[in-house]
């Protein structure tokens, strides 16, 4: 074979292996051609390579183009930065604030006595309870044990040890949320732990609510987390006995206790920080004087111990704003004005002024960047394009290549096109300052033009480039839009309007409330069961109260009312989805809730209806409140529909900005199964059936090669023999005349 030690017409004297590599070389010419072929091609794939990384870039900067967060961008500026800073999001509107801070917000931070060792076991025992959690605490726990349990407590305090010398330590509690809400501390069960550690004094007071907690129908001792032994005990309160078991008793069965012994009480409720809902019990009736029995009003909260060594007060940021006085318990304020966020950083006895302004720096820097992209991309694309045949020695790889020419038509159609909808003031590039240079197909920017576009038109800028909608009915909300959405003016009709389902009992309920205890058993959305259970002379507005109490307690979408004296029962959203059932173990009448021993239910009502466009009408499909194109123009497009009454809703008009438009053309081109992917694998393939066919032709030529070898092989064989004949035949001749 070609390429080995091997020396050919050893008999014959002809190098037939020269001969056989020449005939190769000739044969392998095919081969070559395809060779030169798939290279082509591949520098082809190489070159659409670099065409789809620009277009993705492009596509990276029209998405910045074509959000409101950018393109509606605020900036807000303080006149003393070292006194107040701030933030500002789209929803902010343009406005000057003169802003006065009297008091910055701070966490409620405590201090026991000093104690001369961390690692000494100070011999205190039982449990203490620290915004309703409990830490227990043993004989054998040492300064540094206790501050690691309160830690893992998760009470939302933190708890640090100061040293203040060699034998002298404090332990340090912090609230972790700033505002005035205290630490609250709890002896349990009558310990002395919090005295002891010096932590509080023999002082108290009262306030008429408990402390916040998680549910309202489990035991105090479970939500607490302690494992102390409580029995019934006697509080007094304003004169009144009361006996609660912290280990029997809910917050409910303990608000039920109280209005019992005709002390006014009700349970109210509010969100945490971490979005969960929590309850507590307010005391209506004022607490004027209160007796204490094994520290039951201290855990609940309704007692507070006097803090002995307070190192810093609970206090809510303190300010005005335009005269206006306001407290709030953090110094990051983000509900005051409304896209804003305050950082309050210092006081001030003189006003600073907060201006909220248009982002036009944020704004021009997305214009500019998606020029830049979408000039760089037309640059390759024209130098893919230029030969000139006097210089260029070659064409470019991607010269002709219709795919590129119609990405490039397509993209420019969009740029200088006017946006349909929008005024003749402000329906193309060209009226903001970008403009085409005819020669080279890039954009420039008037910077004189888009500057003064920015500072005065801010949205015009903004529907410019991005997708807006508009309606002609106030019950009407444009919601969004699908890519199959076509921009245009669609009318609306409504065909049924949407219902939350709902029950309602069937008697207004007596004054005095219900005659006997009663439960109620919900099933929700078909498969959710809340049990509420209802107790003799419970109220109307007890009831409700009840109800709604547990119904947040396990995140259940339903609401009871008082509806005119009857309990209605609603589901807090519209739609088929959503249902209610409600069953009672009492008979239906004015002395119970009225829901009776026969289930009462209800299924929600999607809204229904279609879109029109001239004599055209397309099909939606409702859910809820939101009705859904599902057909031609209008697929894909959701609106909100809040009216209660059916039939004509106006129209709705949606304007697609040069953005939008090159977003959704993008977004299509260069998605896994887009133009660019399929151009690409088309490439790939040519090259892998190139590939296979050289393979082949390689496999053959190499047969070809060792067929021609065997027969060069089989012929110096023959010439050795025919060699071998005439030696024999010459040493005959020469034997015979010899």
């Amino acid at each position: 074979m070609a390429g080995t030690f091997a020396v050919g017409g050893l008999v014959s004297g002809l190098n037939w292996y020269d001969v056989i590599d020449q005939l190769m070389e000739i044969e392998h010419r095919r081969v070559d051609i395809l060779e030169n072929k798939k290279s082509d091609y591949q520098t082809k794939l190489s070159y659409w390579g670099t065409v789809s990384s620009k277009l993705s870039t492009l596509l990276s900067d029209v998405r910045t183009l074509n959000n409101l967060s950018t393109m509606g961008a605020m900036t807000a500026s303080s006149s003393d930065e070292t006194v107040l800073t701030a933030t500002a999001t789209s929803a902010a509107s343009i406005g000057n604030y003169s802003i006065i801070i009297s008091a910055l917000a701070q966490a409620h931070k405590l201090s026991s006595d000093e104690i001369s060792s961390t690692d000494t076991a100070l011999g205190y025992s039982g449990e203490l309870a620290i915004n309703g959690n409990v830490v227990e605490v043993e004989s054998t726990d040492t300064l540094s044990d206790i501050k690691d349990k309160i830690n893992s407590a998760d009470a939302g305090v933190t708890a640090t040890i100061l040293k203040v010398s060699d034998s002298s330590y404090r332990l340090i509690l912090t609230r972790e949320e700033t505002g005035s809400t205290e630490i609250a501390l709890a002896d349990v069960n009558g310990d002395t732990l919090l005295e002891d550690l010096g932590l509080v004094d023999t002082s108290d007071s009262s306030q008429d609510n408990s402390l916040w907690f998680s549910d309202t129908t489990s035991t105090i001792k479970s939500l607490i987390g302690s494992a102390a032994s409580f029995t019934s005990q006697t509080v007094t309160i304003n004169g009144t006995n009361v006996s609660i078991d912290l280990s029997q008793d809910s917050l409910q069965e303990i608000k039920d206790k109280l209005v019992a012994a005709g002390i006014g009480a009700t349970i109210e409720s509010d969100t945490d920080s971490s979005g969960n809902t929590i309850y507590r019990i307010n005391i209506t009736s004022r607490i004027s004087s209160y007796t204490d029995s094994a520290n039951t009003l201290e855990v609940l909260g309704f007692v507070k111990p006097g803090v002995k060594n307070q190192l810093e007060a609970a206090q809510d940021a303190s300010l005005t704003v335009d005269g206006l006085s306001v407290t709030r318990s953090t110094n990051q304020i983000s509900d005051l004005i409304e896209g804003v966020t305050l950082n309050l950083l210092d006081t001030s006895a003189t006003a600073v002024t907060l201006t909220v302004s248009q982002d036009t720096g944020t704004r021009k820097q997305a214009i500019e960047d998606f020029v830049s992209s979408y000039n760089s991309l037309m640059s390759y694309i024209r130098e893919q394009f230029s030969y000139d045949p006097d210089t260029d020695s070659e064409a470019q790889p991607l010269m002709g290549d219709s795919t590129l020419r119609y990405i490039e038509e397509a993209i420019r159609d969009i740029i200088i096109s006017q946006v349909s909808g929008l005024s003749s003031t402000i329906n193309a590039l060209s009226r903001i300052g970008i403009t085409t240079d005819y020669n080279t197909g890039e954009l420039e920017i008037d910077d004189s033009t888009l500057d003064d576009y920015l500072a005065n038109n801010a949205q015009d800028i903004i529907d410019l480039f991005t997708a807006s909608a508009t309606t002609t009915d106030p019950d009407v909300t444009y919601m969004t839009h699908s890519d199959d959405t076509v921009a245009g003016t669609y009318g609306i009709t409504i065909t049924q309007v949407a219902e939350k389902a709902w029950v309602e009992g069937d008697y207004v309920i007596d004054s005095g409330g219900i005659s006997q205890d009663e439960t109620l058993t919900f099933t929700v959305d078909g498969s959710t069961e809340v049990v509420v259970e209802l107790s003799a002379g419970d109220k109307i507005d007890d009831i409700v109260n009840k109800i709604n109490s547990e119904m947040d307690s396990q995140g259940v979408e339903v609401t009871a009312s008082n509806d005119g004296g009857k309990l209605k029962i609603t589901h807090n959203y519209y739609g088929s989805a959503h249902t209610v059932e409600v069953v009672s173990n009492r008979t239906s009448s004015s002395t119970s809730t009225g829901i009776g021993t026969t289930a009462k239910s209800d299924t929600g009502q999607d809204v229904a209806g279609y879109f029109t466009q001239g004599e055209d009408t397309y099909a939606a499909t409702g859910s809820g409140l939101y009705l859904t194109g599902s057909e031609g123009e209008t697929k894909g497009l959701m609106v909100g529909i809040s009216s209660d009454t059916t039939g004509d809703q106006g129209q709705i008009t949606l304007i697609f900005g040069v953005a939008e438009q090159l977003e959704r053309k993008l977004d299509s081109w260069t998605s896994s199964d887009g133009l660019i992917s399929t151009r690409q694998e088309g490439l790939q393939d040519t090259i892998d059936d190139l590939e296979d066919r050289i393979s082949d032709m390689e496999a053959q030529l190499e047969l070809k090669r060792q067929q021609m070898e065997a027969q060069f092989t089989n012929m110096e064989m023959l010439l050795n023999q025919l060699k071998a004949t005439s030696d024999w035949l010459t040493q005959q001749v020469s034997a015979w005349y010899s």
